[in-house]
C-alpha cells in the first residue's frame, strides 16, 4: 500500500494517510502557523510504503480574501501538471502535481522525499489527495507499455520545459529526446 505523510515543518504533528484516493483535510491536522499570518504545510511521501513509479498529487482549495496567497516550492521532479489552477464545480481550485520516481521504494528521485512545500495565507485548503498514477513508460495511462507510448514520445520529440510524462517527457529532465525513446523501448521489450 502507498502511504502519504504530511507533516509541519516543526515536525510536531507528524500523521499517515493510505495514498489510496483517500482524502486529507489539512484544515485539522499536518499545518503549522507561520510568521506572516499564514500556514506551512509539507508533503513528504515516505520511502518505506512507496511502490508505484507515478504519483499524483492534488491540492484543493479556495481564496478567502484579496491578499490570498498560496505558493508551492516542488521538490525534484516534481511538476505541476496545469498552468493554471483547475476550477472545480463548487468553485473550489485544484493544483495538480505529478512526480516520476527513479526507484520504487526509494524516496522521490535522488534521495529527495519532499513532494512539495505549500505556504497560503487567507486560503483555505480542503483537501490534499495523493494516487499511484501508473508505471514508468505508460504515457497514456493505459495500463501497459506499448508502441502507443512510444508513437507519444516520437510526436514530442525535441520539445523542452517543464514537461509532463504525459507529454513525452519519460524521463522528466525538462526535454523530449532520444533518452525518452530509448527508456520507453526498453520498458516495452521488458513487457513483451
Amino acid at each position: 500500500m502507498l502511504a502519504l505523510q504530511l507533516r509541519d515543518p516543526a515536525g510536531l504533528a507528524d500523521g499517515w494517510a493510505p495514498l489510496d484516493g483517500t482524502n486529507i483535510d489539512t484544515r485539522v491536522h499536518f499545518v503549522e502557523p507561520n510568521t506572516t499570518g499564514g500556514y506551512d504545510c509539507e508533503i513528504v511521501l515516505h520511502p518505506e510504503s512507496l511502490d508505484a513509479e507515478h504519483i499524483m498529487a492534488i491540492v484543493e482549495f479556495q481564496m478567502l480574501g484579496q491578499d490570498s496567497e498560496l505558493t508551492m516550492q516542488l521538490g525534484n521532479g516534481v511538476i505541476r501538471t496545469a498552468a493554471e489552477a483547475l476550477i472545480l464545480p463548487d468553485g473550489w481550485r485544484a493544483l495538480p502535481v505529478f512526480a516520476v520516481r527513479d526507484n520504487p521504494g526509494e524516496p522521490v528521485n535522488a534521495g529527495i522525499a519532499d513532494l512539495l512545500f505549500m505556504t497560503y495565507r487567507n486560503v483555505e485548503v480542503r483537501l490534499i489527495g495523493a494516487s499511484d498514477a501508473g508505471m514508468v513508460g505508460d504515457l497514456n495511462f493505459d495500463g501497459t507499455i506499448d508502441w502507443a507510448d512510444l508513437d507519444i514520445v516520437i510526436q514530442n520529440l525535441g520539445t523542452v520545459g517543464a514537461l509532463a510524462p504525459y507529454e513525452g517527457d519519460v524521463n522528466q529532465d525538462g526535454v523530449v529526446d532520444i533518452e525518452d525513446v530509448n527508456q520507453t523501448i526498453e520498458a516495452i521489450l521488458e513487457n513483451l
